[in-house]
Parts: structure tokens; C-alpha cells; sequence
């Protein structure tokens, strides 16, 4: 009742119950994540990559083996066995690369624990605060009405999807690449490897904004648009997209800049930077989730708040390299700029164009057509702004 008062009593005491149900995925998750970390730093990426492969295929087929017989209850199922899956697959590699770790603890000294508990502490307060935005976004959403919620869930996972492939894929990768540099003390490699993967970022993350922005409605449709999931709910849910699509561009930020983060030893500014975003997001909630834009409102102060998280985060990590990493990013947007012009002007002409697409062919056909035209046309022009110099004897 306290997190969703505009819940009906019998969806209530549903959500209850598959939240007793789901309790064991926490645990599960969080030794599965925390197994991958060892992973991440000890140079083991593929298998690292895998693990959360495994669990959205475990889901999968959870889904489509067991949704007649156990209906919702499913989705359960498949979380559990897929959290399990994740930490199965990861263990035997973290086992011995433990035991290695032991035997040469033996030969050295070992170093104090205190700092890492106090990072780690600053890592726990942030993530607490991320998650707890989430909840406050449900409950204001649970006051906008019936399928409010939904709608947030299935669009976010949604937003998640690009940001997963692309932006999480290219943090990950340069995370080790970030602490070899800085145990190196090589200030202008570091530096040159942050601003290369900002513009990454940007270069990657801002036309897919764009093309999920004018291709909303299409896209949810094609994910979503079969058996119970109407027109009702492609409405709802496509609102909300349109609004949650900025944010990946910030969300990819925000996922590099706490490896690099992580990497100088200070977690105590993405905490800041997170609060700071936090703060912004709950007070937009208020104002916004009683308008006409209603969930979507929900959806952009979400956008809006992780935006100013990660320009929290840039003008701060300038400060402390003394990098300037802002303001290089603002240069290389505006230089970025015309190439975006000409793919939304491109899009916008598509989409007019190419018609709608009935059926499911008919919409892979419509969006394929639209994101390779204006996709090709785009790189063609991103490729003119992009820096001559190569990246390539940084990484070396």
C-alpha cells in the first residue's frame, strides 16, 4: 500500500505475492554480479559477457515453456533460474582465480581493507539511491492509473536494450583498460581514453535516440503490439518510450564515468552526482505525473534526472584531472550537430514515406528501411567530425 496507494486491493495483494516469490533472485543476482566483477578486473570478458546472456535466455525459455501453466508465475521462474545460471556458469573460473590470488598473497603484503570498505560503502549509498528512485517513480505512477506501471516497466526495458548492447558492452571493455592507466600514473593516456569514450558515447547512443524518438510508437508495437498488449497499451507504453529514449545517452555516460570513477579511487562524487540527479527526478515526479503527459511525464523527469547525474559527474571529473572533459564533449557535439540535423530531417521524411507497416514483416521492413538509410547517411557525416588521431597507442 505504501509504495503503490492507486493499486486495486487484488493487484496488490497479487504484486505481494510475487514479491515473496522473487526475494531469493536478490541474493542470487547480487553474488552473481559480484562474481562477475572479479571477472570484469581479472581480464576474463568473455565469460564475463556471457553470464548475463545465459540469464535472459534461461528467461526466455522460462517464458515460453512455462506461461500457459504457471501464467505470470513464469517470469519468476525464469529469474530465479536465471540469476542461478549466471552464477553457476561464472564460479569455477572465480574459484581458481582465488586460489591464485591466495598463493601469491602469500609472497606479499596485503593491503588494508579499510579503503575498499569506505569505496564500497559510497558504491552501496548510490545504487540504494538509484533503486530508490525507481520506487518513488512507482508509486506516483500507481496514482496515474491502470497500466501505468506497466507501461514504465516494459518501455524502460526497452531504453535498456540499446544501452546494454552498446554503452554497457563499451564500459565494460574499458574499465581494466582505466585502472592499468592509472596504476601507470599516465595522466593523458587516462585522459585520452575518457574522452574517447565519451565521444563513443555520442557518436553511438545519440542517433539511436533520435531513431527511437520518431520510430516509438513502431518499435513498441513491434516488441509488444500481439495477444493481450492493445492499442490501449501501445499508447501508454509508447508515451512513455518517447520520453525514456534521452535517457540512454545519459545512462551510457553515467555507466562509463563510475568505471572511471572507480578507477581514480573516488566513488564519493558519483554518490553526490546521484543525489543530485535523484533530487531532481522525485521533485519533477510531483510536478509532472498529473499533467496530460501522465506516465510519459514520469518518464522524462526520470530522463532529465540521470541527464544531470552525468553532468554532475563531467564537471566534477574535470576538476579532478584538470581534463576538461566537458567541455571537450560540447565541442565534439556541436561539431556532431549537423550530422544529427540531417538524420532527423532524413527520419522525419521516412517515416511519412515508407507508410505504415499491419503486420509484423511489415514492421521490421519499415524500421530496417529507415535505420539503414539514415543510419549510413549518418555515419558517412559522423566519420568527417571525428578525430584524426588514433586512440590506438592508448590502448596499446
Amino acid at each position: 500500500h505504501l509504495l503503490a496507494p492507486g493499486m486495486s486491493p487484488e493487484t496488490s495483494a497479487e504484486a505481494l505475492s510475487l514479491a515473496r516469490m522473487v526475494l531469493p533472485f536478490l541474493f542470487l543476482i547480487g553474488l552473481s554480479a559480484f562474481l562477475g566483477a572479479v571477472l570484469q578486473f581479472s581480464g576474463r570478458l568473455l565469460l564475463f559477457s556471457m553470464a548475463p546472456a545465459l540469464t535472459n535466455l534461461i528467461i526466455i525459455f522460462s517464458l515460453i515453456v512455462l506461461h500457459r501453466r504457471l501464467s505470470i508465475r513464469a517470469l519468476v521462474v525464469g529469474w530465479l533460474l536465471g540469476a542461478a545460471g549466471a552464477l553457476l556458469i561464472q564460479l569455477p573460473a572465480v574459484l581458481r582465480i582465488l586460489r591464485s590470488l591466495e598463493i601469491e598473497a602469500s609472497k606479499s603484503v596485503v593491503p588494508p581493507v579499510t579503503p575498499a570498505v569506505k569505496e564500497g560503502g559510497h558504491i552501496l549509498v548510490a545504487s540504494l539511491v538509484s533503486k530508490s528512485v525507481e520506487v518513488v517513480d512507482r508509486v506516483f505512477a500507481s496514482l496515474v492509473g491502470t497500466g501505468a506501471i506497466s507501461a514504465l516497466y516494459f518501455s524502460f526495458r526497452l531504453v535498456h536494450l540499446p544501452f546494454s548492447v552498446l554503452s554497457l558492452a563499451l564500459s565494460r571493455s574499458l574499465a581494466p583498460e582505466f585502472s592499468r592507466l592509472r596504476g601507470r600514473n599516465d595522466g593523458e593516456a587516462f585522459a585520452s581514453l575518457v574522452d574517447f569514450g565519451i565521444r563513443v558515447n555520442l557518436v553511438v547512443l545519440a542517433p539511436v535516440v533520435i531513431f527511437l524518438m520518431f520510430f516509438s510508437t513502431e518499435v513498441v508495437t513491434l516488441f509488444y503490439g500481439r495477444g493481450a498488449f492493445g492499442a490501449e497499451s501501445i499508447l501508454r507504453t509508447s508515451r512513455a518510450y518517447f520520453f525514456y529514449a534521452p535517457a540512454i545517452l545519459a545512462m551510457g555516460l553515467i555507466a562509463l564515468l563510475n568505471r572511471v570513477y572507480a578507477s581514480l579511487e573516488d566513488n564519493r562524487l558519483p554518490l553526490l552526482a546521484a543525489l543530485a540527479g535523484a533530487l531532481i527526478n522525485i521533485a519533477l515526479d510531483a510536478l509532472l505525473w498529473s499533467t496530460p503527459l501522465r506516465q510519459g511525464g514520469i518518464a522524462l523527469a526520470s530522463s532529465l534526472g540521470l541527464s544531470l547525474q552525468s553532468l554532475v559527474m563531467l564537471f566534477f571529473l574535470g576538476r579532478r584531472t584538470q581534463s576538461r572533459p566537458m567541455r571537450k564533449m560540447l565541442a565534439f557535439g556541436l561539431r556532431l550537430l549537423p550530422a544529427l540535423l540531417v538524420l532527423g530531417l532524413l527520419l522525419w521524411g521516412l517515416k511519412i514515406l515508407v507508410g505504415e507497416g499491419s503486420d509484423f514483416l511489415g514492421r521490421i521492413g519499415r524500421l530496417g528501411v529507415s535505420g539503414i538509410i539514415g543510419g549510413g547517411i549518418y555515419a558517412a557525416m559522423a566519420r568527417l567530425v571525428w578525430p584524426r588521431r588514433s586512440e590506438r597507442d592508448v590502448l596499446s
